[in-house]
């Protein structure tokens, strides 16, 4: 819709000077109004930028300017009161980029998507929170990153750090594989999927296959016990429980002839202290990953971005709540 306005023209009696009227919602030499400007970011949200700006008469790259200007990182509420605690978490993508989302686990509210995921950009985020949401964090869940672990303590000394249980099992998967791949037979493989699923979750066929292989295999059968062990470790409520048994765990990695199970025990040794802290408040971070599936989604309706800004904003476009924008926007 096209609106054709002619405006008015006054004349100031006491210093003389004639000046326009001003139209709400309408700047100075601007082409497209306030309102059009918010549609097409409301568009943005589930559309790619050909086609949200191709409902409004607009190219593509004028529908990415238009985003790249609304103040969609600011659009953020922390909540107002109680304990806060934060996950953080890395989302690989092509030319190398790694990402770092920072969810409120208790809210599941995205906070932020750090354009990296080095250690200085990770502190400079945790001190430019205001300093009575800082003083309120208790909790911060990652995976095992040594980088992260830095920042945190210095940025937030007074926080518990979390090891994240997802990653813990999913190393211990991938030495399970290692070694499959290793030992297995070029003309006769080794299937990979029985080793990886949860002891509960094998149908009875597969675990015949499983137990069949680990007669021929005991070294990979070895593997599939400690690691069924170490998800068993979560199933404990008690915390010294947990810990007498993940030490065992330790033990039964390092006493294994695998190199792939002695690196793993000295890593389970060096986050001991920050696997256990999972035990306190059971703290994941399961709405991170919820939040990496719907910026997957994201970038595919978009297909692909040109530049980690554009990735980053159009991710914060789709997850903060649309009023937000609006009334950072007035």
């Amino acid at each position: 819709m096209v609106l054709l306005i002619t405006k008015r023209r006054f004349w100031c009696r006491t210093c003389a000077k004639p000046f326009t009227e001003a139209l709400p919602g309408v700047k100075k030499f601007a082409r497209r109004s306030d309102h059009l400007k918010k549609l097409l970011l409301f568009e943005l949200r589930r559309s790619s930028f050909k086609a949200a700006g191709g409902q409004f008469a607009t190219g593509a790259e004028t529908a990415r300017r238009i985003m790249l200007k609304a103040p969609v990182r600011e659009a953020v509420r922390w909540p107002s009161r109680g304990e806060l605690r934060i996950g953080i978490d890395g989302k690989g993508r092509p030319h190398g980029e790694f990402p770092l989302t920072v969810v409120e686990l208790k809210t599941k509210r995205l906070l932020a998507v750090l354009p990296n995921d080095r250690k200085q950009t990770t502190k400079d985020f945790f001190l430019t929170i205001p300093k009575e949401n800082r003083e309120r964090i208790s909790e911060v869940c990652m995976d095992l990153d040594r980088g992260l672990w830095a920042a945190t303590r210095e940025a937030l000394p007074h926080a518990n750090i979390v090891a994240d249980h997802f990653h813990i099992i999913k190393l211990a998967n991938e030495g399970i594989d290692n070694v499959r791949r290793i030992i297995q037979d070029p003309r006769a493989p080794i299937p990979r999927k029985i080793w990886i699923k949860g002891r509960e979750k094998l149908r009875p066929k597969e675990f015949d296959a499983l137990v069949s292989y680990g007669d021929r295999y005991p070294k990979l059968l070895r593997l599939w016990i400690l690691k069924e062990d170490l998800r068993r470790v979560y199933d404990q409520r008690n915390k010294k429980i947990a810990a007498f048994r993940l030490r065992k765990v330790i033990d039964g990695y390092a006493g294994s002839d695998s190199g792939y199970a002695k690196d793993f025990s000295r890593t389970l040794e060096r986050w001991r202290v920050e696997i256990l802290n999972f035990f306190d408040n059971q703290t994941t971070n399961a709405a991170v990953e919820g939040r990496h599936q719907k910026m997957d989604l994201v970038e595919r309706t978009s297909f692909g971005f040109k530049n980690i800004t554009s990735y980053i904003i159009k991710t914060m476009l789709a997850c903060v709540p649309f009023y937000l924008i609006i009334h950072h926007t007035i």
